[in-house]
């Protein structure tokens, strides 16, 4: 985006710097990206007043630039100079304005003096007493300029003014949940009746002095963040196998602020993979020992590092990818200069690339300590008997890889029961998505024989393929539509069970079955029938064949 700035002085008395000045503006490597300046004296002639031009760019101009100095100028019949006209009329319109006063080496005459008196009460002026204080002064407003829009970023994203937040943008339940978070994570105290002023001060994103608000508001509060940049999103998709292949069994977009998203990308995740619990020791806890495939602790810092630290100025968004043998978080931004994926492997110091927000996440307890994250996602999934992560930084884009559990051999692993049903020395308990069908190994009576799926949905282990309930689910529609019990009964099952009317939501939300009754959800004769993109889906499960033990 070009800017136009009208520079406007009495011509007699600045006619060298007016033309050095544009000639600078245009020439410099930086400046002449952004502005163009107008000059009257550069004007073609026209059938117009000189007054009806000058105004008239004034009015076109994005920037009034005045310089003021000894001599007041022309004045028409109402006793009023161009140069008062034009900084008139800039004031009126809200033009962005600057001004530079020449030190005197003379006395002013009276009306520039009293012109002099009234720009100061409306914008700060910078005084100059040769052209290079000039041009310097003239470079430095113009930078502040740009970097106040943030087309020249120098301070962090977050940290800056460029999107011109106002208080009755920012959603009062979503400040008021970022307190109750504050508050129950214990980290810093919240007064009863804090202020929304107060709340952005103490994060750093209010400036008091002018009232801005800084971008990072937006992120953490705004109404509707992704009205402001469609990039503000994070994108969920699960993959049928270890490649980025379509079809996608799910794909999700979240969007909403940074605390919404790394909530709904954690759901999306922890619901698609296993989880299951062994057997009570009484002597020691009344709680069965639970375990999901991933650890839920590292999973949640790969996600809050990615919203946290991707670069807010780039039209990326995040991807969490959750394939059949790992995790992937990528998002834009790159590590700090000099670093390497080794840093991150040890303690190190926090350098966050956006310091507001991640403040915020430390305070509302999505982190547990500065510079400790991603030592501590290493060391969670080794204890949890994984592959160590790996870190992958770019010059674009950073990408964390969670290894997912080994499959280990289908026949130690059999179905025992229902959601919370006691079979023996264990308890099954469900995920709440896709993939969250993973058997318990049995230490114990087993009353059901039928297999559920390890792990994976179509892995191939000792030559058979085995499948997850929800797949199952989806086979079974395939043909013709059917209600819960009839998919029941054909998986097995004299009644419907909670796991499979979980199952059966996941399907719908991914759209990979649909009901036949949509006016009537709950209707007692509701059937599911399979949709265009889970025909596509199953095909690729028929085409694998099913599988099952006893």
């Amino acid at each position: 985006m070009t800017y136009r700035i009208f520079i406007s002085s009495v011509q007699r008395e600045f006619a060298k710097e007016r033309k050095a000045l544009a000639d600078y503006i245009r020439k410099d490597m930086l400046l002449g990206m952004f502005f163009d300046v107008f000059l009257f004296e550069q004007t073609a002639a026209q059938d117009r007043s000189a007054q009806g031009v000058y105004l008239g760019e004034v009015r076109d101009s994005d920037i009034y630039l005045g310089l003021l100095g000894n001599e007041y100028g022309f004045e028409d019949a109402d006793g009023v100079s161009p140069t008062e006209r034009e900084y008139d009329l800039a004031t009126e319109l809200g033009k962005y304005r600057l001004a530079f006063v020449k030190r005197a080496s003379s006395a002013r005459v009276p009306k520039e003096r009293a012109l002099v008196a009234k720009v100061e009460k409306g914008v700060t002026r910078k005084s100059f007493s040769s052209f290079a204080t000039l041009k310097k002064a003239v470079y430095e407003a113009l930078f502040r300029f740009l970097q106040d829009r943030d087309v020249v970023n120098v301070r962090p994203f977050d940290e800056s003014f460029s999107l011109g937040i106002k208080l009755e943008d920012l959603d009062a339940n979503r400040i008021a949940d970022f307190v109750r978070m504050v508050r129950a994570a214990g980290k810093v105290t919240f007064p009863a009746g804090i202020s929304t002023e107060e709340i952005l001060s103490r994060l750093g994103a209010w400036d008091a002095a002018t009232g801005k608000i800084a971008n990072a508001a937006a992120l953490l509060f705004a109404k509707d963040p992704a009205r402001l940049r469609p990039s503000w999103e994070t994108k969920c998709v699960q993959l049928w196998g270890t490649a980025f292949e379509k079809p996608f069994p799910s794909y999700h977009i979240y969007r909403g602020t940074v605390f919404e998203q790394i909530d709904q990308a954690l759901d999306f995740v922890m619901s698609r993979v296993d989880h299951w619990v062994g057997p009570r020791d009484a002597a020691e806890s009344a709680q069965a020992p639970a375990r999901s495939e991933l650890p839920v602790e590292a999973v949640r810092e790969a996600i809050v590092n990615a919203v946290c630290h991707r670069d807010y100025t780039d039209e990326g968004s995040v991807q969490v990818m959750l394939f059949r043998d790992r995790l992937e978080v990528l998002n834009p931004g790159t590590l700090p200069r000099g670093w390497t994926a080794a840093n991150l492997l040890s303690t190190h110091d926090s350098k966050p690339h956006n310091g507001i927000l991640a403040t915020a996440m430390q305070w509302a307890g999505y982190v547990e300590k500065s510079g400790y994250g991603t030592e501590d996602i290493v060391r969670k999934c080794k204890e949890w008997g994984l592959q160590t992560p790996e870190y992958h930084p770019s010059a674009v884009d950073f990408r964390l890889v969670l290894w997912r559990q080994e499959v280990g051999e289908a026949a130690d692993f059999t179905q025992v029961g229902e959601v919370g049903e006691k079979v023996g020395e264990v308890e099954v308990v469900r995920g709440r998505g896709a993939n969250a069908e993973t058997p318990v190994k049995s230490r114990g009576s087993v009353r059901s024989s039928r297999l559920y799926p390890p792990v994976f949905k179509g892995v191939e282990s000792g030559g058979r393929v085995v499948r997850s309930l929800r797949d199952m689910i989806l086979l079974s529609v395939m043909e013709h539509p059917k209600g819960r019990l009839e998919i029941a009964k054909e998986l097995g099952k004299p009644r419907v069970f909670g796991n499979l009317v979980r199952r059966i939501t996941t399907l719908l939300d991914d759209k990979l079955i649909e009901l036949t009754i949509p006016e009537k959800p709950n209707s007692r004769l509701q059937k599911y029938r399979i949709t265009k993109k889970g025909r596509q889906v199953a095909k690729l499960l028929a085409g694998h064949g099913t599988e099952s033990a006893t």
